[in-house]
C-alpha cells in the first residue's frame, strides 16, 4: 500500500503534543521557581520581598538568549530571525 504523508505545513499530532507538553513544563517550572524562590525569600538588609520580580525575569531571558545565540554561533547556524520553510 502507498503511504500517505501529512501536509508539509501541518504539524504532526505527536509533535504538537510534545510541543504543548514542553511549553507547559517550562512555564510550570518558571512559575514554581518564581513562587518558591523570588516571592518567598526575604532579600537585602531590610529583609523585604522583591517588589518588582520582572527585573529578575528580564535578566533570565537576556542570559538565556545570549547562551542560545552563542551555541548557534558555535555550531555555525544562521542567526537570522526567519521562519522555517
Amino acid at each position: 500500500m502507498a503511504e500517505t504523508t501529512p501536509l508539509s505545513g501541518a504539524p504532526q499530532p505527536s509533535k504538537l503534543w510534545k510541543g504543548v507538553f514542553a511549553v507547559a513544563g517550562i512555564m510550570t517550572t518558571l512559575v514554581t521557581y518564581d513562587i518558591l524562590q523570588i516571592m518567598r525569600v526575604l532579600y537585602g538588609d531590610d529583609k523585604a520581598f522583591y517588589k518588582y520580580s520582572i527585573f529578575l525575569v528580564f535578566c533570565n531571558r537576556i542570559t538565556t538568549s545570549t547562551v542560545f545565540a552563542r551555541v548557534l554561533w558555535a555550531r555555525k547556524k544562521a542567526l537570522d530571525p526567519v521562519a522555517p520553510v
